[in-house]
């Protein structure tokens, strides 16, 4: 086991050290990158007749498709045009309905500032609830004599018993 793991790091290392000093890396079919001594890398491009016709073959297709499609793309690019600005507008109006509620509250905060200061009670009671009284109300239980209202329950001690016999200790 251990021979395997040296040999596997001299032939990492052998890899890893730089070669010849001039290297030559072909990226494709007539197009190579040569690195001199001094560490330049030159971009060297060969091509023959044959490719050239091919490339201005593709680059005439190519013009042909960008003329047939561009009343398409330029549809595309107007109706983008248009969302966008939609979308702007809409944003204006939610910020413009924002700011006007602000200062609609603004206003109602400080008319109401301005009540509370001068009916006489100054500003130091204005955390308290002005207009209701500082006494709790207490609800009474419904009995059969304030049943008032439409829909209330006669409350008898009878009916109480019938309905809760189960949970009453005998």
């Amino acid at each position: 086991m251990r021979v395997i793991c040296v040999l596997l790091i001299v032939i990492a290392l052998c890899r890893a050290a730089p070669g010849p000093s001039d290297e030559k890396i072909e990226i494709f079919s007539g197009v190579t990158i040569n690195k001199n001594a001094l560490g330049e890398k030159n971009l060297n491009i060969k091509l023959e007749a044959e490719d050239l016709k091919g490339a201005v073959k593709t680059f005439e297709e190519a013009r042909a498709k960008i003329t047939k499609y561009s009343p398409l793309l330029a549809g595309i690019g107007v109706k983008v045009v248009a969302v966008v600005g939609l979308l702007f507008g809409a944003l204006t109006l939610l910020v413009t309905k924002a700011l006007v509620i602000a200062k609609l509250a603004f206003l109602a905060a400080a008319a109401l500032g301005l009540h509370k200061y001068f009916s006489g009670e100054g500003f130091n009671s204005i955390s308290k609830a002005s207009g209701f009284p500082a006494s709790t109300q207490q609800w009474a239980s419904p009995s059969a004599s304030g049943s008032s209202y439409p829909y209330a329950r006669s409350v008898s001690q009878d009916s109480n018993d019938l309905a809760y016999k189960g949970q009453v200790p005998s």
